[in-house]
């Protein structure tokens, strides 16, 4: 069973670890991480979760996501939910958070990151994830449309194309 580092709402840990079957109180958070892998034909790698899942089983995700478990930093988390769904050895050691988001149960981190490989060469841990593939801004927009990626709003999967590059807020 998970175990998370509880936050308060200014990102603040509570030195307060807690079983991922006990329910949050209020005011008291945890952390998730995304990966977001992109290759050089700015495709983003996606997942299909698998069947036993208990939220979006059978749907296409983003590359990786999970917990972050306690005792951990996000950067630690996305590095080991990577090499746990996808046996893919990442290191997040020179990548910042690219964007965070908040929830009602906590926070949200995506890393968005260029790596090139073949997939052939990933070994995926088939209770989580049954199949992946490198995907187009425009598939993964249909898809949404087709009701077979996790229901994210649309805007955000622009907005996590439009990030991988541009990672200023400002124009110029």
């Amino acid at each position: 069973m998970e175990k998370w580092d509880i936050y308060n709402q200014d990102r603040i840990k509570d030195n307060l670890v807690i079983s991922e079957k006990t329910k949050l109180k209020p005011g008291q958070f945890r952390l998730i991480v995304h990966v977001c892998i992109f290759n050089l034909k700015n495709e983003m790698l996606i997942q299909k979760r698998s069947k036993n899942k208990t939220l979006y089983p059978n749907l296409w995700d983003v590359s990786v996501s999970g917990s972050v478990l306690a005792g951990e930093d996000t950067r630690m988390a996305g590095e080991r939910e990577t090499f746990e769904e996808l046996g893919y050895n990442l290191s997040l050691e020179n990548e910042r958070v690219s964007m965070t988001f908040n929830f009602d149960e906590g926070f949200d981190d995506f890393f968005l990151v260029k790596r090139d490989f073949d997939i052939k060469n990933l070994n995926l841990d088939k209770n989580e994830v049954t199949d992946v593939m490198w995907a187009s801004e425009k598939e993964i927009l249909s898809m949404l449309t087709k009701n077979t990626f996790l229901p994210y709003h649309k805007s955000f999967i622009n907005l996590l194309f439009f990030n991988k590059d541009n990672m200023k807020i400002h124009t110029r």
